[in-house]
């Protein structure tokens, strides 16, 4: 029996990506039900389900050794890519899509083709390390990117996304992990400012060579989450800049509003 009969459908937002949706009067849309300012009650089972994709996280599982065998890793990918709704027919648990902050959405929304794959990881990194249905986060990172290219996601984009997840796995970890994000971070300023500063000098090789060397550093500090530590600190100089051309605007227009309140009269409340 095929999905359609299943009851399965593509979701609409992206329907050759792999998401679907279960429910057919639904049409492969995704309900979600806000009850604050900030969150949602996502209103349909959803699922990821793309064999190529599959096949390179059971690879990246196996590559770790986690689980038993090949059997045991394809059914926690199963599971990781399913998004079930309580059986008691309660709201579950509350998401914020993607969890992107105010001043980095001119980069990346919170919601998007991208929406499905936020759920779905944060429904993976729970809060106890390495504890999700992966038992990796940092395989779940991974899963994360492949379900951003699945659906679409530019290169740029989904690497800094993902690099942004990576960089929150490994702060959450503690210890040691969370030290050399620390030391990832001051090797990519000494980066960015030495090759800077050697360019501006005249010496156009050493600054190359340098800024190489740095990079180098700055994924040796992240283990298997290298690539993701050189892409992050490569798009730093990129990304600085903005961010604070918006936290400045931010800044001015949070001043603009605490002055405007001050002369703002509310509205009689509705009796």
């Amino acid at each position: 029996m095929d999905d359609q009969q299943d009851g399965w459908r593509p979701w609409a937002v992206c329907p050759q990506g792999g998401f679907e949706v279960f429910g057919p009067e639904l049409l492969g849309r995704v309900p979600l039900n806000q009850f604050n300012d900030r969150n949602f009650y996502v209103g349909a089972r959803f699922r990821f389900a793309n064999d190529a994709v599959k096949e390179r996280v059971v690879g990246h599982l196996r590559k770790i050794g986690v689980f038993a065998d090949d059997g045991q890793r394809s059914e926690a990918f199963d599971l990781a890519a399913d998004y079930p709704l309580p059986a008691d027919g309660s709201d579950g648990e509350a998401t914020d899509l993607a969890s992107i902050p105010r001043p980095l959405r001119w980069l990346l929304d919170s919601y998007g083709t991208h929406t499905l794959a936020a759920v779905l990881h944060d429904k993976l990194i729970v809060r106890q390390r390495d504890d999700g249905a992966l038992k990796s986060d940092v395989v779940a990172d991974r899963f994360f990117r492949e379900m951003l290219h699945a659906c679409g996601v530019p290169l740029f984009l989904r690497w800094t996304a993902w690099s942004a997840v990576a960089l929150r796995t490994r702060w959450a970890a503690g210890g040691w992990k969370t030290i050399k994000v620390v030391l990832w971070g001051l090797a990519s300023l000494a980066g960015m400012g030495g090759t800077v500063g050697i360019a501006a000098g005249g010496h156009p090789v050493w600054a190359l060579l340098y800024g190489v060397a740095l990079l180098g550093v700055s994924g040796a500090l992240w283990g298997r989450q290298w690539g993701a530590a050189i892409f992050a600190a490569i798009a730093l100089p990129l990304v600085i800049p903005a961010l604070i051309v918006v936290l400045v605007a931010m800044g001015a227009l949070g001043a603009l509003d605490t002055v405007g309140r001050r002369f703002d009269k509310p509205l009689a409340p509705r009796v």
